[in-house]
C-alpha cells in the first residue's frame, strides 16, 4: 500500500512547481504550516521582492502637500535608487521579519519648465504666528501608463498618510547641524503612517521670516510667521508592501485590459 502523500513528502522539483503560482498573499499564509514550507515561501519572497523593487514597467508617483494645495497639486515622478541589502548578492535573508524590514529608496523628481532634466521635488510650507506645525498629505500610488497623456492601464494606492513637520523641528533642520545629536532631536526622515511603510527624507532648502506687523515684544522668533522651502530628497516604501501592489496592479492591467483609467492631464 502507498504511504499518503504529503507536503513533506513531495520531491522538491514539484513543490518549487507549484509554489510560483501562488500570490504573495497565499505564500504568507502557508509559512505558518511547517519548516520546509516557511524556507521556501521565503526564498521565493525574496526573489520577488528583488524583482519588484524596481517596479518594471510600471512608475511610482509621490503626492505630498498641504491641505490648502489639494487641488492645485500635481504627482512627483519617483526614480528608483536601490533596496537596502537586495542589492548586494551574498547577503543571504533567512526570514520573513528581516524580508519585511527592507525598504525601496526613490527620489521624488519633477520637470522643471522647458527643462528635460528632472529636478528634485520640493514645495513651500508656511507657518503662520504662533503655529506649531504643519499639515504635508502624502499620497503614493503605483501607475502605469497608458497610450496617450492622462491614461492609465492600472492605478493603484499604495498609501496615504498624514505628516507633521513642527515648528521646533523645521528650526533645527534649518540650523544644518550634522551632530548626531541634533538628527536624533530632528530626524531627517519622517513617517507618513504609524507603521513606517512610507517615509519622507526632507532637506531644508531655506528659511524666510514673514513680515509681522506687530512685533514690539517677542520673547523668540518661533511666534513669527516664517516659511520653509521643503526638498524631498528621498521616498522610503517598505518594499513588501510595493511586493503587494504591484501584483495588485498587474492583477487591475489584466482586468482593465482594453480600457485606460482616466486620472489627469498632467
Amino acid at each position: 500500500m502507498l504511504a499518503p502523500l504529503t507536503i513533506d513528502s513531495l520531491p522538491n522539483e514539484i513543490l518549487l512547481s507549484i509554489l510560483p503560482y501562488l500570490s504573495t498573499s497565499e505564500l504568507l499564509s502557508i509559512t505558518t504550516l511547517n519548516r520546509r514550507l516557511y524556507s521556501a515561501a521565503v526564498a521565493l519572497l525574496h526573489d520577488r521582492l528583488v524583482h519588484a523593487a524596481s517596479l518594471p514597467d510600471h512608475e511610482l508617483q509621490l503626492e505630498c502637500f498641504t491641505p490648502a494645495q489639494r487641488l492645485f497639486s500635481e504627482p512627483s515622478y519617483c526614480q528608483y535608487v536601490g533596496t537596502d541589502v537586495l542589492s548586494v548578492p551574498e547577503t543571504d535573508v533567512r526570514s520573513l521579519s528581516e524580508l519585511n524590514q527592507l525598504y525601496s529608496h526613490f527620489r521624488p523628481v519633477r520637470q522643471s519648465g522647458g527643462d528635460s532634466v528632472p529636478e528634485t521635488a520640493s514645495d513651500t510650507i508656511h507657518l503662520d504666528e504662533s503655529e506649531p506645525f504643519a499639515q504635508l498629505c502624502t499620497v503614493v500610488n503605483i501607475v502605469k501608463r497608458g497610450p496617450r497623456k492622462g491614461l492609465f492601464l492600472s492605478h493603484v494606492n499604495v498609501q496615504e498618510g498624514l505628516i507633521r513637520t513642527w515648528r521646533e523641528w523645521l528650526a533645527k533642520r534649518a540650523e544644518g547641524s550634522s551632530e548626531k545629536a541634533e538628527e536624533e532631536a530632528a530626524p531627517p526622515i519622517l513617517w507618513a503612517d504609524a507603521r513606517q511603510d512610507v517615509g519622507i527624507r526632507f532637506g531644508l532648502v531655506e528659511r524666510r521670516a514673514l513680515p509681522r506687523q506687530a512685533a514690539v515684544f517677542v520673547m523668540s522668533d518661533e511666534d513669527f510667521p516664517v516659511s520653509y522651502r521643503l526638498e524631498f530628497s528621498e521616498l522610503l516604501v517598505r518594499t513588501s508592501r510595493l511586493l503587494v501592489k504591484l501584483e495588485k496592479s498587474e492583477t487591475e492591467e489584466l482586468t482593465n485590459q482594453g480600457n485606460a483609467i482616466i486620472i489627469a492631464s498632467f
